[in-house]
């Protein structure tokens, strides 16, 4: 994500953060410009392997740099603390000091940075209490000497395949594998970069002894279409896997009924008249809308306006029309749908309706009810005729004056 500091991420994308992607125009405040030191093959009993790593300092205090110090790892950082001044870089020098011959070794350094003024908290105030920086950096290395094959691995995975969940452009997705060492001996395994890089992978190496190594994949792609790509990882440097890796990205899509169009009835001037309309969600994700009516179209009006439809299902709304005259309204409206985060997408739907005047016929005109005793009770039917295609409301009342007055 793009002008965002990866200290405002997520966790899970602060994690995929590349630290070699950081620039002095960032907004970071210290980086490590790599996660891992590989060793490759090196010889026991001569002199220590070593490889340079560089931290940098983006604000504008000096900070202090302090390394984990284990006397009994093979893997130190020289200098072990240094101070950093403000917008400037200081190299340490890594160090692989192998004791025995053909094994792997792997391991995770730490490196806390602070501002220097945070050394003593008489300094600060609770206003400007900051807290420190953890950056990681792991090593690896094998002293398997010429003549001495590794160790053949003995793993489990939990899946052979990867498959990701639907994913808007320009946003990750992300699956977890986990690679169980089942035998008695550390396995190391490395995995290949994808040279397009669509897929990434985290860690991409590393050592596991008897326990379980979680390593998680991401997928991120700026194209709609589908992408597989055949993800490698080598075991003990011999043994080599691959989990094909399947993702797609999606546009926001949609279905409106009746191809696009909402045709009201006749509706009588004064009178409302509704009409539910069907969206369907064709896409694999949840699917975000908004209704757009034009402003000078008062006669139309949609409930709910905004909303969410959920993938492959169909969300009715309500258009209500009212008309102010008797006139035929044709209007376009506008409908945005969009995945969270993602781009949007405009629709049109055209809305024809008509207002017209409606009058009700009485037949029969006039009703005679001769003569009647007093007391009781005469009957007679009447009937109300629509003559005109849209729905006329009525009320019927009497009132009493002389006796050529009829009721209505």
């Amino acid at each position: 994500m793009r002008g965002v500091p990866p200290q405002d991420l997520p966790p899970y994308l602060q994690y995929f953060t590349d630290p070699q992607m950081i620039t002095e125009s960032s907004t970071v405040h210290v980086s490590l410009d790599v996660d891992s030191v590989e060793f490759g093959k090196c010889r026991v009993f001569q002199r220590v392997h070593h490889k340079t790593v560089t931290i940098t300092n983006y604000t504008k205090g000096r900070i202090t740099a302090v390394w984990s110090d284990n006397p009994e790892s093979v893997f130190t950082v020289l200098p072990v603390e240094m101070d950093i001044q403000p917008h400037k870089s200081a190299s340490f020098r890594v160090n692989f000091s192998p004791r025995l011959p053909n094994q792997f070794y792997g391991s995770e350094l730490e490196c806390t940075t602070f501002y220097k003024s945070m050394r003593d908290t008489q300094l600060v105030s609770e206003d400007t209490l900051t807290a420190s920086w953890c950056l990681p950096l792991y090593c690896t290395g094998e002293t398997f000497e010429p003549g001495h094959e590794p160790y053949i691995p003995r793993y489990e995975t939990d899946m052979t395949a990867l498959l990701f969940p639907p994913a808007v452009m320009d946003q990750p997705v992300f699956r977890t594998l986990l690679l169980r060492n089942c035998g008695d001996t550390p396995m190391m395994f490395c995995f290949e970069d994808d040279p397009m890089g669509i897929f990434s992978v985290k860690p991409m190496m590393g050592v596991v002894h008897r326990e379980v190594a979680v390593v998680m994949v991401r997928f991120l792609a700026s194209q709609s279409r589908t992408y597989q790509f055949n993800l490698k990882c080598t075991l003990n440097t011999k043994h080599s896997l691959v989990f094909p890796c399947v993702a797609a990205v999606e546009l926001p899509t949609a279905w409106l009924e009746n191809e696009n169009m909402l045709t009201f009835k006749q509706c009588s001037v004064g009178s409302v008249t509704k009409h539910r309309y069907g969206v369907r969600n064709t896409s694999r994700l949840p699917l975000q809308f908004e209704w757009r009516v034009p402003g000078i179209t008062e006669n139309v009006s949609v409930t709910p306006a905004t909303g969410v439809i959920l993938p492959n299902d169909t969300q009715y709304q309500t258009w209500s029309f009212a008309p102010q005259g008797e006139a035929v309204i044709r209007c376009s409206t506008t409908l945005n749908i969009n995945h969270d985060k993602g781009s949007r997408k405009k629709m049109t739907l055209s809305v024809l309706g008509q207002g017209t005047t409606a009058s009700l016929e009485c037949l029969p005109k006039g009703v005679d009810f001769g003569v009647t005793v007093v007391g009781e009770v005469a009957n007679e039917t009447i009937s109300l005729h629509n003559p005109y295609s849209c729905t006329a409301v009525y009320s019927l009342a009497v009132e009493y004056g002389h006796p050529e007055d009829c009721c209505r």
